[in-house]
């Protein structure tokens, strides 16, 4: 890793500068890497007289009205380099030699794969990789990030990544893009939590499987023998669409293409013979030489000789044990499990939000309130357009009801470690368990149903198990 400007570098660099040595000798491979301290993004700043630096930018008179209207951005992107600059990231692209690139944040806090902040896919270009730079840093501004900073407690700074894309040239059957750019599967993981003591990974095909990825499906060891073991058996019901990086695609973006992606014998070979217990035997090594369960974002490509696995993110994971008694319990009016996170949180509001027509209002509402629960449809996180944080930021416990139609595996995806970092509880509602006719009857408002009490809300990772207790109801 190769560090460019003095001061932080962020806590997704820095896991990953701490854990170097272990992800070696455990046999996994990592990209060569260029991290741009935060001096190096300050002196842009100071440069365009904008600001000495980060912070300082944010105490701009005018800040929270160029955060509402788009100002930020724009001031942003007219930022010009200096020479100095230009000549640094001139060496990175040559460093690189015209593979495409990965142009991802590392402030504090996002090691934990949160999603908040920006990552962007480009042409080993250097008037590319300025806009990359500029439009990762303008993701810190946002009101988004800047709520979640304020909620997670993190620490100002950021820096930014550069480095090239994991994967090789694949050819496609689609018309008008012929080739894209990536990796076999790409995806994310734990190495063990209270609930799944082995833990999981989840994946799709392609490039681009980080937390906030919709469609996937968590495999664990027992999934893994169910399909004994192979990647072929997992592959084929995953979603029919692979994504990559091809420059042809707007803003170098992902794109859907068809599934009849022509592949080469190499990759034919390994997808019908690959065994992922190997990747879950690796996954336990990294938990036992890091001293703790660990977070981590992976990929697969193919080797000459052997399949290749590659860490591209890693991050610490603080377990929390619990002795939770829930027998017994009685006044449950909502009942959900697929929990995510341990303790006790009191409410006074839950609000109910079922249609993407209901999003402005969410939002609206979350302004004026805090500490509610949310109880929202899984179609909200069901694609690209699904809820950001702006939108429930305030709440403290997060409960997506799944409905027949739509089921998309590994809930925790949609929202990374923000329900984590941020010390919201979070669950899917057990509809046999829970009568939602009954609970948010009589009670919308602003395309918004909300019940108004006095609320406890019980979270055990550990017991897979989340339960809303009305305080107002007697045993």
């Amino acid at each position: 890793m190769e560090i460019i400007g003095e001061g932080s570098i962020g806590d997704k660099a820095k896991q990953l500068e701490i854990k170097t040595r272990i992800i070696d000798k455990l046999g996994f491979n990592q990209s060569k890497r260029v991290v741009l301290a935060q001096g190096f993004l300050d002196s842009i700043l100071k440069n365009n007289d904008l600001a000495n630096h980060l912070s300082a930018f944010e105490s701009h008179p005018n800040f929270n009205d160029w955060t509402e209207f788009g100002e930020i951005k724009k001031r942003l992107y007219e930022c010009k380099f200096s020479d100095s600059q230009s000549r640094t990231l001139n060496q990175i692209v040559k460093k690189f030699s015209g593979k495409p690139l990965a142009v991802r944040s590392s402030a504090s806090g996002d090691s934990r794969g949160t999603g908040v902040y920006d990552s962007k896919f480009t042409d080993c270009d250097t008037s590319y990789l300025k806009r990359a730079i500029l439009e990762v840093m303008a993701s810190y501004f946002t009101r988004n990030a800047l709520d979640f900073r304020r909620d997670a407690n993190c620490e100002e700074g950021l820096a930014v990544i550069v480095e090239p894309i994991i994967g090789q040239w694949h050819q496609t059957s689609d018309f008008w893009i012929k080739k894209l750019f990536g990796p076999v599967i790409s995806g994310f993981g734990y190495t063990s939590t209270p609930r799944d003591a082995n833990g999981f990974i989840s994946m799709i095909q392609g490039l681009g499987g980080g937390v906030d990825y919709p469609y996937r499906k968590k495999i664990t060891p027992i999934v893994l023998e169910e399909h004994r073991g192979k990647l072929n058996e997992l592959v084929k019901n995953q979603s029919p669409w692979h994504y990559g990086f091809n420059s042809k695609l707007e803003e170098g973006s992902r794109k859907h293409v068809s599934s009849g992606l022509l592949l080469s014998d190499n990759i034919k070979r390994l997808v019908d013979t690959l065994d992922l217990n190997e990747m879950f035997k690796k996954m336990g090594l990294l938990e036992e030489a890091c001293g703790k369960p660990q977070y981590f974002e992976w990929a697969l490509t193919s080797g000459e000789c052997k399949p290749e696995y590659w860490i591209t993110q890693i991050s610490d994971v603080e377990v929390v044990r619990d002795m939770y008694n829930f027998s017994g319990i009685g006044n449950v009016l909502i009942e959900g499990n697929e929990a995510v996170g341990t303790g006790k949180l009191g409410s006074t509001r839950i609000a109910y939000c079922r249609s993407m027509d209901s999003l402005p209002a969410l939002r609206k509402f979350n302004r004026a309130n805090e500490n509610y629960i949310l109880v929202f449809s899984g179609f909200l996180t069901s694609d690209w357009r699904s809820m950001s944080y702006g939108h429930y930021g305030n709440a403290n416990v997060l409960l997506e009801a799944h409905s027949s139609i739509h089921n998309h595996g590994d809930s925790l995806a949609h929202f990374g470690g923000r329900t984590q970092l941020t010390g919201k509880l979070f669950g899917c509602v057990d509809h046999k368990a829970t009568n939602m006719a009954r609970i948010f009857s009589n009670s919308a408002k602003d395309n918004i149903s909300i019940v108004e009490g006095t609320y406890t809300t019980i979270g055990s990772e550990y017991q897979n198990r989340v339960v809303v207790l009305d305080n107002r109801m007697r045993n």
